[in-house]
């Protein structure tokens, strides 16, 4: 009888996880690898909320200021190639280069401890976040997030 009990506690445990994912936005698989590409930032936020809900901790605020020097940043990045430094003023600061879309970027922070500390740390309220495309560059599409 225990058998049957824990067979059923397993089966309904499966099902509840696999009802638990988001479907993924398009905005969130929008490639960001074209001059004219646009970030959905409202979008990109979100999944990274999510993630933070899993932790209980409260959703993250876009930031303007943060937006824009996430911004500037992934700009010299992708003209450089070098990796930013940290500003002294921001709490942490994730960043990638590669990936074409914000999906895959956040699939490899999420995979990636330190990141998802940072991601879901609960002393955080606001985000800002970056990309920029450089054709000629070693990795085309550079992304650059400022958490706060």
């Amino acid at each position: 009888m225990l058998r049957y009990i824990l067979i059923i506690f397993l089966t309904l445990s499966l099902a509840a996880c696999t009802s638990a994912t988001i479907p993924l936005d398009e905005s969130l698989t929008a490639r960001m690898d074209s001059p004219n590409a646009q970030l959905d930032r409202t979008k990109s936020l979100s999944i990274i909320n999510h993630l933070r809900a899993t932790k209980s901790n409260a959703p993250l605020s876009i930031n303007a200021a943060l937006n824009s020097q996430a911004n500037e940043m992934a700009a010299k990045y992708a003209l450089s190639g070098k990796r930013p430094k940290k500003p002294n003023n921001i709490g942490a600061m994730q960043i990638s280069a590669g990936y074409a879309n914000f999906a895959n970027t956040f699939s490899g922070w999420r995979s990636n401890k330190a990141s998802t500390n940072s991601l879901t740390n609960k002393d955080f309220s606001n985000a800002g976040i970056g990309v920029a495309y450089n054709a000629n560059s070693t990795h085309g599409v550079y992304w650059v997030l400022l958490l706060d």
